[in-house]
Order: structure tokens, then sequence, then C-alpha cells
């Protein structure tokens, strides 16, 4: 188990959806519908399902690894087709558009996805045990908003409030990289101000066709303040603070 975990978050795919084009002895043309993707492992069972649709003799896996990188594997020789391919659907799945099939019938992007964040990956790459993670508590605290009090005619009171407390976590990082904090994070956090994601704690946890249980494998969570970003003793890093409230089941 990573001592990071990650971050994933919703994808909107536009009206018209997006085109992914081949060859794997005939040309092939599969359009990604246009819908909101909880995530990325939805996106990628959705793409996989019409490429495979379209293509005769291929039958696609698509993959995204614990790190966030996605690849496509065929069952036989097959290339991609980078012209016909929307550029937006290569971007946000990670690929340069310069890569190619290689000679085990698999296409590897060469940067993660853009709809997440894995922590430490930035700073330390592949390495899950490198680094220090979260420092901070693992209990998500229960808060009661501030009740309402009601008075009957008869001097009776009562407090009106909800009967199920609000839960939030707070996470602290460390230790992360001035360019991972002013990078990859800021431009997780700026994408989803105002939406809700999941955090997995474990970076294991969630593939494509299975994004896992519900506060079980992942937190649907939201912010409920602004994160909050502290340089280290060294100038060179920092602690990322993030204020998490779960999302009820």
């Amino acid at each position: 188990m990573s001592v990071w975990g990650k971050f994933i978050g919703e994808i909107v795919v536009p009206t018209g959806g997006y085109d992914f084009a081949g060859d794997d002895g005939a040309g092939f043309v599969a359009t990604l519908p246009a819908a909101t993707y909880s995530s990325i492992y939805t996106l990628c069972d959705a793409l996989e399902t019409v490429i495979n649709a379209e293509t005769a003799n291929e039958d696609v896996t698509i993959a995204v690894s614990s790190i966030g990188i996605v690849t496509i594997t065929g069952t036989g020789a097959w290339t991609i087709t980078w012209a016909t391919t929307d550029d937006d659907l290569s971007t946000l799945l990670g690929f340069a558009e310069t890569e190619s099939v290689d000679g085990s019938d698999v296409l590897t992007a060469t940067s993660r996805h853009l709809y997440g964040w894995y922590p430490g990956r930035q700073t330390f790459g592949t390495l899950s045990s490198s680094g220090v993670g979260i420092v901070s508590n693992s209990i998500w605290e229960p808060e009661y908003e501030t009740g309402v009090r009601q008075y009957a005619a008869s001097g009776n009171v009562r407090l009106l409030m909800p009967t199920t407390p609000i839960r939030r976590k707070d996470i602290t990082f460390a230790i992360i990289s001035d360019d991972e904090a002013d990078g990859e994070f800021l431009t997780f956090y700026e994408g989803f101000i105002s939406k809700t994601f999941f955090w997995y704690e474990d970076r294991d946890d969630g593939v494509v066709g299975t994004e896992g249980t519900q506060d079980t494998d992942y937190w649907e969570v939201s912010w409920y303040q602004d994160a909050g970003i502290e340089q280290a003793n060294n100038p060179n890093f920092f602690t990322v603070r993030m204020f998490l409230s779960r999302e009820p089941t």
C-alpha cells in the first residue's frame, strides 16, 4: 500500500464526443459519447467498449496505472492514427501524440492523465514508498452545524439541527517538492475547487471498469476550506494540507 494515495476527479466530454482512431488491418474510428464521467476509470471503460465495437480483429483493453499512466493494449498488431484522434482526448489521457504501439501491441501514454492528483508522484516518481506521505490523523471527525431554536407559545424550546453530522478530515502531505506543490497539486485544486472528487487512500484501488465501493475503497469528498501550502525547513519542499468534507453514500 502506498503512503500517498490518490485523488480522482470527474471528466466532462462535450457534445459530439471524442474520436479515437486506429488501424488493425482496416481503419477504424471509435467515438467516445458525450457525458459526465465520474472518473478516469469509467471514461476508459466506455472508451474500451466503443473501440471494441469498431474493431474486427482486436480485443482492446485499457488500464490506468497506480500513478495515472494510461495504456491501451490490443491482442494483435494495430497502430494508432493520431491525425484522426481528437487532440482533447489524447491530452486528457496523457498522450503527447508522439507515441506508437510497441512490439507487444501496447500504446503507453507519456504523461499521467489530467483529471487526478497522485501525491508524491511528481516529487518521487514511481517509488510509492519514498517520502513521508500523510502526516495527519486518519479519522473522519463529526461536526454538527449550528442549530436553530424554536419557541412554542407554552415557553417550551427545541433545538432543531441535522441528526447526521458532517464528516470532515484534514489531510497533510509531506514532503512535496516546490514543483509539485505549484504544479500538479494546484492544477487539480483549481480544477475541482467547486466539485466533488474521489480520495483513494490506497493507490492500487480503483481500476478501469471498477471504481470500488464508496466509503470503503474511496471517499467522495469536497473542499470545506481552502487548501494550505506551507514551506518546510528546506526551501525546495512543502507540506500540502487538504480540508475535506465527506459526501453521503
